[in-house]
């Protein structure tokens, strides 16, 4: 099935000019595009839109961003967005402070933040973002619940809505004063879900890049480490390879990587390590996974599987004799996934509310104490952040 084509105007020219002079920003100021939208005043899904498909962004946020990414002739940017109006202001004009060489009998040291937060309100009239209350309307805060991380939920199917992560949405729904309504959804679904206003928010979820060009994500409440179960029978199709000893041999040595598609195991395998996809087995569930570990009479056969410490250490509990788990040392600790909330794009209040809770319940250990009432095998598996 095709892709939706974007239902705004496009200019690949200003897509190209806004990926280099963004690029050059971030490094400069060793910040994100998260930290650009930020300060102006729009969502980073808007921005993501600029730079993956040209997007041409209203005046006033083409103005914020000429300014914020110092572009050296900003009137440029008018031309390739076809906004026909010149460019408002005199050469020179900018955020920052001049430079210290700077000088001259006549030179003037603007201050430029009442002149930003004139053209911030004015992004913010444009967009008219809604009050949490507007937004739900009196109903509850809709919650999907990613159970493919047991490990934050109780072991009891009977009582599948408890555990960490549902009392720690409890909290929040009690933070930003709005009951929770738990909703089951596939981690393959979450963000057409999303999109579809069906949930709200969902989780726990690992951030990934694409996941975030699609979806809000609140700050990560704890990391979980990256695994690898290792195939103990050989298999005929597939060439004896040295032990794996870290996370870097497979950028190295042609190992046949199988993983639960569209996971962080997925992403991180592609994105992060950078594995051929033709060493990529992505199948729909982990048990499919696992058989390319374990069986080795099987057509597509693998050497190891890349998942998340807690998956690896029940799936090698049980299968004891098949394979074996390879675990970062502490020392190491070459790959850790954010565990986070992910949000619907539009909804911006809701992600200021739930970051907020977050950082409260942070504060005052309320995260610890929530940990130790639901306690879990895999506890140990799992760095709460402070």
């Amino acid at each position: 099935m095709s892709a939706k084509t974007p239902q705004f105007e496009r200019s690949a020219e200003l897509k190209k000019v806004f990926n280099e002079l963004s690029d050059r920003w971030c490094k400069k100021h060793r910040l994100d595009l998260a930290d650009l939208a930020e300060r102006c005043g729009v969502s980073l899904q808007y921005l993501s839109h600029i730079g993956r498909y040209g997007r041409i962004p209203s005046k006033p946020i083409l103005l914020l961003l000429a300014l914020n990414l110092e572009a050296q002739h900003p009137e440029e940017l008018f031309r390739i967005a076809r906004i026909t109006d010149p460019w408002p202001f005199e050469r020179g004009i900018g955020l920052r402070p001049p430079a210290p060489t700077e000088d001259g009998l006549l030179s003037v040291n603007l201050d430029m933040r009442g002149f930003t937060s004139v053209i911030r309100d004015i992004v913010r009239a444009e967009i008219q973002p809604k009050r949490l209350e507007d937004l739900l309307g009196g109903r509850p805060l809709r919650v999907g619940l990613n159970y493919a991380q047991f490990f934050m939920f109780d072991g009891n199917q009977k009582r599948k809505a408890e555990g960490f992560f549902p009392e720690l949405m409890r909290s929040i729904g009690l933070a930003v004063t709005a009951p929770v309504d738990f909703i089951d959804v596939l981690h393959t679904d979450f963000q057409d879900k999303l999109e579809q206003g069906v949930i709200d928010c969902y989780g726990p979820i690992y951030k990934t890049a694409s996941r975030l060009s699609k979806s809000l994500f609140t700050i990560p409440f704890c990391t979980v480490p990256a695994a690898a179960l290792l195939r103990v029978k050989k298999a005929p199709p597939l060439v004896e390879l040295p032990p794996l000893r870290s996370f870097s041999d497979l950028q190295i040595r042609p190992y046949i990587v199988t993983v639960h598609r569209d996971s962080m195991a997925h992403h991180f395998a592609e994105s992060v390590l950078g594995i051929h996809p033709n060493r990529i087995l992505a199948c729909e569930l982990p048990e499919e996974s696992l058989e390319r570990i374990i069986l080795n009479k099987i057509p597509r056969a693998a050497h190891l599987m890349l998942t998340d410490l807690p998956f690896a250490k029940e799936a090698s509990k049980a299968h004891q004799k098949d394979i074996t788990m390879f675990k970062q040392s502490e020392a190491e600790q070459e790959a850790s996934f954010e565990n986070c909330i992910a949000v619907r794009s539009d909804w911006q209040p809701l992600l200021g509310g739930i970051n907020q809770a977050l950082e409260y319940l942070k504060r005052n250990g309320a995260i610890g104490r929530l940990a130790e009432r639901n306690p879990s095998e895999n506890r140990d598996c799992i760095d709460w952040i402070p």
